[in-house]
């Protein structure tokens, strides 16, 4: 059953993506892929599959990459398009946006500028590894080791 197309705001949309199957991916994910003006991604025939497998169809709207090699190039003209009152949805190959992608740079300066960022994540790989080995207490250990990084860099 395809749900319908909404409403979204002008913004930039950080979508998470599946790392193992498809089928791991949200319903929010889906609607914001199925309703955003504008689709980047940092390889689109990823996306692009992705979206087949879901029946999302482009429907004449712009599917653009965005990724390391083109980023400073490219990531003006998303930065227009939002502030044109469009919404741009972008997904990394694999996984939450930020983490390890491109799309740090995208929102950092979407931010800079005034513009809406919204995440719409998806099923954590870490936590569902650690659930499956509970009794490790490597829990504990990954929460202290994250934390520490991050208050380093901050």
């Amino acid at each position: 059953m395809t749900s319908p197309q909404i409403t979204l705001a002008p913004g930039l949309y950080l979508v998470a993506t599946p790392i193992g199957s498809a089928r791991d991916i949200t319903l929010r994910a889906l609607d914001i892929l199925r309703s955003a003006d504008v689709l980047a991604a940092e390889d689109t025939r990823t996306l692009r599959k992705l979206m087949e497998i879901h029946g999302i169809a482009l429907d004449g709207r712009p599917l653009l990459a965005y990724h390391d090699h083109n980023g400073p190039a490219v990531r003006p003209r998303l930065l227009g398009m939002i502030a044109a009152g469009k919404s741009v949805a972008y997904a990394s190959d694999a996984g939450t946006p930020l983490v390890a992608d491109p799309g740090f740079a995208l929102a950092r300066d979407a931010t800079a500028e005034g513009l809406g960022v919204t995440a719409a994540p998806g099923a954590s790989a870490v936590l569902a590894a650690l659930a499956i080995f509970a009794h490790v207490r490597s829990f504990q250990y990954c929460v202290n080791v994250h934390y520490s990084v991050f208050r380093s860099r901050c």
